[in-house]
C-alpha cells in the first residue's frame, strides 16, 4: 500500500480497543472473554478479506509468454 494504513486493519484496531473500554462499563468479565473470542474471530475473517483484495489488486497477469508457469 506503498506506506498508507489499510483500512481493515484501522476497524480491527477499533474494534479491539473498544473491548478494551468494555470493562470500564461494567460488564463482566466473562462475557468481555466471549466478546474477545469473538473479536478475535472478526479480525481473522475481515483482516484475510482485506488482505487478499489488496493482494488481487497487486499483482498483475504476466504480459511476457515465457515467463508464465507451464
Amino acid at each position: 500500500m506503498h506506506g498508507g494504513a489499510r483500512k481493515h486493519y484501522i476497524a480491527i484496531g477499533v474494534a479491539f480497543i473498544t473491548l478494551a473500554t468494555l470493562g470500564a462499563l461494567g460488564l463482566s468479565p466473562d462475557v468481555r472473554h466471549i466478546l474477545l473470542n469473538v473479536f478475535m474471530g472478526f479480525g481473522l475473517i475481515v483482516g484475510g478479506i482485506g488482505d487478499h483484495l489488496v493482494l488481487r489488486q497487486a499483482l498483475r497477469p504476466c504480459a511476457n509468454r515465457y515467463a508464465e508457469t507451464v
